[in-house]
C-alpha cells in the first residue's frame, strides 16, 4: 500500500465562534480525556505542532517538540490573559504516531487531529460564521476504536457548540504523478472549502465544502 492509499474515517466539526475556543485550557481539559485513547498508537508516541504568532513581536512562537501530555499541552494552550492577549492562535495538529515515525515507516498516522482558528485569517476575523474547524481522522485498518471515536466526536461537538458536523471515508490523499499524492487530510482545512469562495458568506451547509460529505446528526455513529 502506498502512503496516500490508507483509508480513514474523517469527521469535520465547525464550532460556534461565540463560545470559548478549544485551545483555551479549561475547554481543552474537558475534551482531551476522550481524545487521548485515539492518540495512543502502538507504533509510537503522538506528537503535536502548533502555529501561533506573538503579536507583540509579529514573529512565530517557537515551541520545540510538543508531546501529547500535560507538559506538552501547557506549551501551546492559552491558559492566562497575558498569553491570550499576546499570542494569536493559528492551528495545532497531532499525529499518532509522530510524523517522523510516519515518514520513516512510509505509512501515514493511525490517528490525526487538527484544530484551526478561522479568525486568524484576516478576511474572516470579524465575520466568521463558524470557528474553530476541527478535523479528526482515524485509520479504518487500525484498532477497533468505534466507541472512543464516537465519544471524542460528541465531546468535541459539545465543547465547541458545533454548528455543523460532516463525515466521510476517504484515503489520506489522492494519487498525483508516479508515486506522489495531493489533497491529503493533512491539508485540511486549507482546501476543505470550495475554492474561490468565502465559506463564511453562507450558513454552514454541505454546499460550502470542496468535496462531497455526509452531514452527521446529533449523535455520532
Amino acid at each position: 500500500m502506498l502512503f496516500h492509499e490508507r483509508a480513514y474515517d474523517v469527521t469535520v466539526l465547525l464550532g460556534d465562534p461565540a463560545v470559548d475556543p478549544l485551545w483555551t485550557r479549561s475547554v481543552w481539559d474537558l475534551a482531551e480525556p476522550n481524545l487521548r485513547p485515539l492518540m495512543t498508537s502502538a507504533r509510537g508516541r503522538a506528537a503535536l505542532r502548533s502555529h501561533q504568532t506573538d503579536t507583540s513581536t509579529k514573529s512565530d512562537v517557537r515551541f520545540g517538540r510538543i508531546g501529547w501530555n500535560p507538559k506538552g499541552h501547557a506549551k501551546w494552550l492559552h491558559d492566562n490573559s497575558e498569553r491570550t492577549d499576546r499570542w494569536l492562535f493559528g492551528s495545532v495538529e497531532a499525529w499518532a504516531p509522530s510524523w517522523t515515525v510516519c515518514e520513516r515507516e512510509s505509512r501515514p498516522p493511525d490517528a490525526f487531529l487538527s484544530i484551526s482558528n478561522e479568525k486568524a485569517g484576516r478576511a474572516f476575523r470579524r465575520s466568521a460564521r463558524f470557528n474553530p474547524v476541527v478535523v479528526i481522522a482515524l485509520a479504518r485498518d487500525g484498532d477497533d476504536l468505534r466507541e472512543p471515536i464516537n465519544a471524542a466526536i460528541e465531546t468535541i461537538r459539545r465543547a465547541i457548540s458545533a454548528v455543523f458536523v460532516v463525515q466521510k471515508c476517504r484515503p489520506w490523499g489522492f494519487a498525483a504523478g508516479a508515486r506522489g499524492f495531493k489533497d491529503s487530510i493533512q491539508d485540511f482545512p486549507h482546501r476543505l472549502f470550495a475554492a474561490g469562495e468565502n465559506p463564511h458568506e453562507k450558513v454552514p451547509s454541505l454546499e460550502i465544502f470542496a468535496e462531497s460529505w455526509m452531514e452527521l446528526g446529533d449523535a455520532a455513529g
